[in-house]
């Protein structure tokens, strides 16, 4: 990942008062106090928005088969990342902050 990049990145979790940069000699990121209820999703919105996955170009209204799958699906996942916290992860690999 670049540098550039990785700087966008991290300025958007800034923004969405995730994590915290420290300026100086010892600075950098760190995650704000309220880290173990960050969600998975809650780092995807902030990184790429809250805008829906599924973007049909075609109005077939609410009747749409295929949009009543897809959205279905897309709920179903927003769902999982919505409960799987930092926390979580953090557990799962023994890592101690």
């Amino acid at each position: 990942m670049s540098p550039t990049y990785l700087s966008k990145i991290l300025t958007k979790l800034v923004k969405a008062g995730m994590i915290e940069s420290i300026t100086g000699v010892n600075g950098g990121y760190r995650l704000k106090r309220n880290w173990e209820q960050i969600s998975f999703l809650d780092i995807i919105h902030a990184i790429e928005g809250s805008a829906s996955l599924f973007d049909c170009s075609f109005d077939h209204g609410p009747g749409c088969p295929i949009q009543k799958v897809v959205l279905a699906a897309e709920e179903k996942m927003e769902e999982q990342l919505r409960n799987q916290k930092m926390s979580d992860l953090v557990r799962e690999m023994n890592i101690v902050i």
